[in-house]
Order: C-alpha cells, then structure tokens, then sequence
C-alpha cells in the first residue's frame, strides 16, 4: 500500500463535492433528515434528555448551536451530544443494510453532529446533503471494514472515526487537519459491549454515540487549532486494524460516489431489531380477532443471533424504555394489547401494566435456524415468527421477514412525511411541522440551516 489508509480516506472527504452526488442519493438524504429530525424531537419527551439538557445548560456560556424545544444555544460538541440523546432514546433509528457489515449501522446518529457544526458554520443546504450523504457512506464502510464486535466493542464506537471527518469536512479543515482531527478521536472512545447485553439495558444506551460525537467534533476543533494526533491511525501497528486480523482495507480505499444511503430503511416502530416481530404479532391479532384475554400461549421463534439480544431473561419483564424496547416478551404483549407498537406504547404506566406481565408470562422464545439461513441470504431480512394458541384451541402464526419499512415494504415519501407529523407534533406546533418538511424537502436550495433549527424549538 503506498500510503496510509487514512490518507486515502481524507482525500477522498476533501473532494467530495454536491455534483458529485446522484440525484437519487440527493434524494434519499431529504429523507434521512426528515425522519432523524422526527426522532430526534419525540426523543425529547425522555427523561435522557430531560437530564443532559439540564446538565449542560447549566454550564453553558459559548452560544453557538441549538438544542432541540430549547431557545438556548450551547458549545457545538455538546448541542451534537444532547441532540443526540434525544434521537437514541426513542429507538427509531433506521438501519443501514448491505451485505457486508459487521454490525448495526444506525448512521442517522451523525446528524445531530451534522446540524449543530451547520449551524456554527453557517453551512449551506447543498453542504448539508453532502455530510449527510458522506456520514452514511463513511459510517457503514468503517463497519464493513473491520468487525467492532471482535474486541468487544459496540458499534458506536465507529462515530470516533466518523463524525472528525464529516463535521471536519464542515469547519473547512484542510487534509492534514483532518488527518490530526481522526488521530485523535480515534486513539480514545471506544464504547463497551456491554452497555447492552449485560443486564437490564440502562440509559447509557443513549449515550454511546452522542458521547463518541462530542469527542469527534472536540477533536476537530483542536486540529483546527494546531493540535496534532498520530498517524496510521487505522492501519498501524496499534492502529484500529490491528484489533481485527480479519479488517478490509479495500472498504475505506475504494470509495466513489457515496451511495450506501440508498440501503437506509426508516422505522415505523421503535424496537430495537424487532420490527418483524411486532408485524407478525399485529397480522395475528388484526387476521383472527386474537385478544389477550383468550391467549393461553405464544411462541416467538427467532433467529439464534437474535435472542441473545432480544429474549435476555433479565429484559423479560422490564422496568425501563431501554429494556422494554429491547424485551421480545414486552413487544409481543404490548401490540396484543394495543394493536400496534409506537413511542406511545412505552410510557412508564404501559410498562408495568398488569396486563402486559400477564402475558408475558404466557410467552417462550425459542431460537429458530431456519430463519437465521433466511438472515444469510437477505442482508435486509429480519425474521420472526409468532405461533398463538387461544383458550378454544385455535393455533395461529405468522412469518414476517421485511417489517414494515424495510425491504420490499420501503416506505414511501407520503409516508415518510406522515411518520415525521405523528412523533413531531408531539412536541412541536402543527405550523412547524409543516414548514419543516419543506425546508427539507427544498434542502439544496437553502442558503443557510440555521432557519431549519429556529423551527425545532
């Protein structure tokens, strides 16, 4: 190799330019944005948020980035990290899916570090798409090149590696800036594993990224200021590579025009790998009349992979959003009772319901490795099935394995619109809700984003 792979990756971040986007991609970062900027806002009713928000506004002087139903603005890096708590909490981060990663790639946690340097920056609509585009790019091509699991690490720990170059790429940082910049947030953030499958998952789930976030963009503006990091940060013999024998170096190296956002499919309901299992267990119940009053049991089958994640017996009755968003015996039991599974489904008086522990207790989750083959040869197939049997002897299952969202069930713009005003307008006037949509739907023509964050107050 001639040169070290960061030099690659920086050259490549340097040039990228809005013509050298496809129209398509152009359009697909409209959609990444309008439905990150939903979460983001239902995410403020958390009490995640509620807390980092009071944190740092207490601490604040510098005004330079807003922060989401907030008049005050704050430090860049910490606007990027409370936005970014209030994404995570609601669990409708999307995914990224092409056949090679290693990993969840919920590349919509870059846009909160995205928005806030904007702003700071005064960067244009067109400057925008293009980090947009960039972040998801660079985010599933650094988990397509090496596998964070390996070391034990959690996928998050990608945004130490990602968020320096988009949000340097946006402060104007020459080559050898950003090169300083990935030094050194890459020598410091990883996350742990364990913060979410040890245990009943805590709020620390929400600060992986956002924590990650605010070093990346501290890191920048220390390299814009002369402050160097080591080079080879990557592919040195200590370097990021060095932690998985088995890395691609091909993936950072051989980047054309940004397309991976392409393969981003938006939720429509904020569990976390779930989806599918909560379509199935709506078909059940919207086909067969099926009530939770006459279930005498349920049998979720899944694929192996998954029920480490998804069944954790310390999950099976949870206390918390996080565990319940994470629980396959809480999903299942809320949409038997509500029909459907959204944000509305998690509030705390729905979680210790005494009808949801009911059911539950009526549930097995077995794994299934048919469906993990399905999972082998569909990169975006997320497969559940739900077997009930009803108090009259009725039997009735359902096989789901593109959620709505997903696959061949991709949601169309109308509906992606519809998303954004149902969790928007929970915190947000109606009047804005509006004018946001075609702020972004009209993003390349914007001179300035600084309008588009006025309106999330």
């Amino acid at each position: 190799m001639e040169k070290p792979i960061s030099n690659y990756i920086v050259e490549y971040v340097s040039k990228l330019n809005f013509q050298d986007l496809k129209k398509e991609v152009i359009h697909a970062t409209k959609r990444f944005l309008l439905d990150t900027l939903g979460s983001i806002l239902v995410g403020t009713i958390g009490e995640p948020y509620k807390i980092a928000r009071r944190v740092y506004e207490s601490a604040e002087s510098v005004e330079e980035a807003s922060i989401v139903l907030s008049s005050k603005k704050v430090w860049v890096p910490h606007a990027a990290f409370i936005n970014g708590v209030a994404l995570r909490f609601c669990e409708y981060s999307g995914h990224l899916l092409v056949p090679d990663l290693k990993g969840a790639c919920h590349c919509d946690e870059n846009v909160p570090s995205i928005l806030a340097v904007s702003e700071k920056t005064n960067a244009t609509g067109k400057q925008v798409i293009v980090a947009l585009a960039l972040a998801a790019e660079l985010h599933a091509r650094f988990l397509e090149a090496v596998d964070m699991h390996v070391p034990g690490w959690h996928h998050t720990t990608a945004g130490i590696y990602v968020v320096p170059l988009v949000c340097g790429k946006l402060f104007g940082l020459s080559k050898n800036q950003l090169l300083n910049a990935l030094g050194i947030s890459g020598s410091f953030g990883i996350t742990l594993e364990h913060i979410h499958y040890i245990g009943p998952v805590s709020m620390m789930r929400n600060l992986g990224f956002p924590l990650a976030a605010q070093h990346g963009i501290t890191a920048d503006l220390l390299a814009l200021e002369g402050y160097t990091g080591p080079s080879g940060i990557i592919d040195g013999e200590f370097g990021l590579f060095s932690q998985d024998k088995n890395f691609h170096p091909e993936k950072l190296i051989e980047i054309e025009s940004p397309t991976r956002l392409l393969h981003y499919f938006n939720k429509l309901t904020p569990v976390s790998g779930m989806m599918c299992l909560v379509d199935a267990t709506r078909n059940i119940r919207e086909k067969n009349g099926v009530t939770p009053e006459n279930v005498k049991k349920i049998t979720v089958k899944a694929p192996p992979s998954m029920v480490p994640h998804s069944a954790n017996a310390q999950n099976r009755v949870p206390k918390t959003k996080e565990s319940a968003d994470h629980s396959a015996y809480y999903v299942v039991a809320r949409t038997l009772i509500d029909g459907d599974l959204t944000i509305d489904g998690f509030t705390l008086d729905k979680i210790v319901d005494p009808r949801t522990a009911e059911i539950i207790e009526k549930i097995e989750v077995i794994a299934d490795p048919a469906l993990e083959e399905m999972k082998k040869h569909d990169p975006v197939a997320q497969p559940f099935k739900v077997e009930i049997e009803t108090l009259d002897g009725q039997k009735y299952d359902s096989l789901v394995d593109h959620a709505r969202g997903y696959g061949r069930n991709r949601l169309s713009d109308d509906q992606l619109k519809e998303k954004f005003r149902f969790l928007a307008s929970k915190v947000i006037s109606e009047t804005n809700v509006g004018k946001v949509i075609t702020f972004v739907d009209e993003l390349e023509d914007q001179a300035e984003i600084l309008s588009l964050t006025e309106l999330l107050r």
